[in-house]
């Protein structure tokens, strides 16, 4: 299977990506600094910009028409001082690289879909505790994290996926997200109508452990109680066992996956 991945230079989407190309894929990494990426797998390194339009549209004609499926694990690293601004509430500009780097990936994807008539699988990596209902789901422990700290990148989240639903042509299962998506009016490039994406998953992970080791024992569902880590080796795992073969269980699904 021909792969390509954003977020492949640490965390998830390298853990990811170790397993695929172990498991004989051809994974095309896109990354900001490729010559930084010293010990990672074998496979083809891409220079570009997630947040430039032309730079993502240039990897996926990179790829070609052999393209299988796209994984997409970009998400905000915020410096020491945007942590402390982040735990204050005094940061002024909103967080959007999730949303801006899935917004150009959409356009690519869906000019890809024109260009070849097919379309690849999108497997996109967001979060648990999205919205109100899931909030509620999560331990109590959690809670006041996720409200604090975490408000500000799941915010960036949410538009995410409202975005992935939209050009699913569905509603998202949260009303707020979905109202707060609609507000926000979010374009992609040649405003493709409602409906055009019909192979993709979501998956919302718990709060990152500490250690990343692979230890199996996770549970994963649409819609589960209780739990608060997942390992980023076992959401690695997940990914490149239940969502990456075709016929996936949670194809055109969101699914929660934790201890």
């Amino acid at each position: 299977m021909h792969i390509l991945q954003f977020g492949a230079s640490c965390g998830v989407g390298l853990a990811t990506a170790k397993l695929l190309v172990k498991d004989g894929h051809d994974v095309t990494a896109f990354l900001r600094r490729p010559d930084e990426l010293v010990d990672g797998p074998v496979m083809t390194k891409i220079k570009g910009d997630a947040m430039d339009e032309q730079s993502v549209m240039d990897a996926f004609n990179h790829v070609g028409e052999k393209l299988d499926l796209v994984v997409f694990s970009i998400g905000a690293k915020p410096t020491t001082k945007q942590v402390f601004q982040l735990l204050l509430h005094t940061n002024t500009e909103p967080i959007c690289v999730t949303q801006r780097g899935i917004q150009n990936v959409l356009s690519a994807l869906h000019a890809h879909q024109v260009a070849y008539g097919r379309q690849p699988r999108l497997i996109v990596v967001s979060s648990r505790g999205l919205g109100e209902a899931a909030h509620a789901r999560l331990s109590c422990g959690m809670k006041p994290v996720y409200s604090w700290l975490l408000d500000q990148p799941h915010k960036d989240k949410e538009m995410l996926e409202f975005l992935i639903y939209r050009a699913a042509g569905l509603t998202h299962a949260d009303a707020g997200i979905q109202e707060r998506g609609v507000a926000k009016d979010i374009k992609i490039k040649g405003n493709p109508t409602a409906g055009w994406l019909h192979d993709w998953i979501v998956v919302q992970p718990a709060f990152f452990a500490m250690n990343d080791d692979a230890k199996g024992g996770y549970r994963t569902g649409e819609e589960l109680d209780g739990g608060s880590f997942i390992s980023r080796g076992d959401l690695a795992v997940f990914i490149a066992e239940e969502c990456v073969p075709k016929e996936s269980t949670w194809k055109n699904k969101s699914v929660e996956v934790v201890y």
